[in-house]
This record gives structure tokens, sequence and C-alpha cells, in this order.
């Protein structure tokens, strides 16, 4: 992976297929993530909840 390869497209497919099924396999219901970024738009806020149940078996 080269520098600037990790966007948002990237991450919500790793999310979407890899942590929140596992996730929901473990029984969570919701999973959220915050962050502030620190570079380019320095201070920008992130605050992203999902929903898993549509990721349960």
């Amino acid at each position: 992976m080269q520098r600037g390869d990790l966007n948002v497209g990237v991450i919500m497919r790793e999310l979407r297929q890899n942590i929140a099924p596992a996730a929901a396999r473990q029984g969570f219901k919701t999973l959220r993530i915050t962050a502030v970024r620190v570079s380019g738009n320095v201070g920008h806020e992130v605050d992203f909840t999902l929903d898993l149940s549509r990721f349960a078996n």
C-alpha cells in the first residue's frame, strides 16, 4: 500500500467485509468509531456508528 492509498472507501470496505461481521458474531449490536484528523484537514472530527443487525447470522 502506498502513501495516500488509505481512503474512506478502503476503510469502509474493510469495516463491512471483515470487522462488522466479526463484531456481530461476537454479539455486538453496534460499532462506533470516533476519530480526529491530525493531518490535512486538522481537527476534523468523525463519529460513525454502524448498525450490526444486518451482519448477524
